[in-house]
């Protein structure tokens, strides 16, 4: 029987470097969570990230829920239908009136995992 898998991790973010554009620095905690059960798969992220800026510090929180089921192609390789809850909060109560904001959408849809091998 598959285990349930959880990784912990935490970071500091300096600067966007694809962009090079200045951000705040902050620090970051992430929690992903996995459990399958037979083809059911189930799926959980959950990020917290704050930011610290001269004007204000900002709070953006950002989790996920999916769930899934593989169809096995071959024991490396399967496809999968899911269905995918993403939510997102901004807090910065230094803001005049304080500021909070909550995003969220619903996905869906097929994925393919595996791997493609060629013979030599």
């Amino acid at each position: 029987m598959p285990g349930l898998g959880i990784t912990l991790g935490a970071g500091v973010t300096l600067n966007n470097v694809l962009n090079e554009e200045e951000t705040d620095p902050g620090v970051r905690l992430d929690l992903d969570f996995k459990k399958t059960l037979g083809g059911l798969q189930l799926r959980g992220h959950l990020s917290d990230k704050i930011l610290y800026n001269e004007q204000m510090d900002m709070r953006i929180t950002h989790f996920e829920e999916e769930i899934g089921y593989r169809f096995s192609i071959t024991d490396a390789a399967g496809l999968a239908v899911f269905v995918k809850n993403v939510n997102e909060i901004t807090e910065a109560p230094q803001m005049q009136m304080g500021m909070s904001a909550v995003a969220g959408v619903v996905e869906q849809g097929l994925k393919f995992d595996g791997g493609f091998f060629l013979a030599a």
